[in-house]
């Protein structure tokens, strides 16, 4: 009977790694999560820990330098004008590696020092404090901010109440959820395929472009990067759902309000939503089933895009 147990045992451990092997490395799903070293708040924004050598996001190695900017593994610093780019977690890289992310593969293309001065979870109001912080006026060449729907209610909270949200705030299926979406890869894929977060996050977002409180409030946010106006660039990121063959036809309230308001403050800006429209399977350009967060293949079109920017 022992003896039994034991096999079954083997066997199921055997099928549970060789399930979340073809997850993995045959469909390429990425574990999600980060590491708790990786973001902290000194009190006036949020950032980046410095000196970062064993770090976690969505699967990927972090790094970081002595101001907290993702760095590779291995790096070296060029004693030149620099470029900054600010953002949150689709200019970070999350699931990616550093040299792999548009903003490195601009640096090792570039004469200049490109830094990824961006973190995970950052909002507009976060990216200018950001900003205020590591602009030198004598040393920084030009600054990219990236724009993307998540950005307009600037985390406001005012998502309503889901299952999902009931359930996260239970500590100990939040403890569960934790550990299993940066640990397996199987999980993370049966979990946005129950949730559909593609459409779920992209509806959400857009919701709030219809709150004249949170335009408002997003306006005021936009008027301090007005400072930097000769130096600042926005690019404006699309989600999955904003790319697929319905939404390539016409501009959403998003990308109009976007447009709009950066053209009123005379604000320079790229919309990269059409370039991401005239690749062939858009879907590619994206995590798997991920709402936002850019695939290597994602980050090499943008990096392709940006390239012309630079100079």
């Amino acid at each position: 009977m022992k003896k039994i147990i034991f096999i079954n045992f083997l066997f199921t451990i055997l099928l549970l790694f060789c399930v979340e092997f073809f997850f993995r490395y045959i469909l390429n799903y990425n574990v999600q999560g980060i590491s708790k070293n990786i973001i902290t708040n000194n009190g006036e924004f949020e950032f980046n820990n410095k000196n970062i050598k064993k770090g976690k996001a969505f699967g990927a190695n972090i790094y970081t330098d002595s101001n907290g900017f993702r760095i590779p593994k291995k790096f070296k610093r060029k004693n030149l004008n620099q470029i900054l780019f600010i953002g949150g977690s689709i200019t970070f890289g999350v699931a990616v590696k550093s040299e792999n992310t548009f903003v490195e593969k601009l640096n090792q293309n570039s004469d200049f020092m490109i830094i990824n001065a961006s973190v995970m979870g950052s909002t507009l109001n976060n990216n200018y404090k950001i900003l205020s912080k590591f602009y030198n006026k004598e040393k920084t060449n030009k600054v990219f901010v990236s724009l993307a729907l998540d950005d307009f209610d600037d985390a406001t909270n005012n998502h309503p109440v889901s299952l999902k949200k009931v359930l996260k705030s239970i500590k100990i299926f939040s403890n569960i959820n934790s550990f299993l979406i940066k640990k397996s890869a199987a999980y993370v894929f049966f979990k946005l395929y129950l949730i559909n977060p593609r459409k779920e996050y992209y509806l959400r977002e857009l919701s709030a472009f219809k709150n004249p409180e949170i335009l408002v409030k997003f306006n005021s946010t936009l008027d301090k990067f007005s400072g930097y106006r000769d130096k600042i660039i926005f690019y404006i990121i699309p989600y999955a759902e904003q790319v697929t063959s319905q939404e390539c036809v016409n501009n959403d309230i998003s990308q109009k309000i976007f447009e709009r308001e950066l053209s009123n403050r005379n604000l320079k800006f790229i919309n990269l939503k059409r370039y991401f429209c005239e690749q062939k399977n858009t879907k590619k350009l994206f995590l798997m089933n991920d709402p936002a967060h850019l695939s290597k293949k994602g980050h090499q079109l943008v990096f392709s895009i940006l390239k012309n920017y630079i100079y």
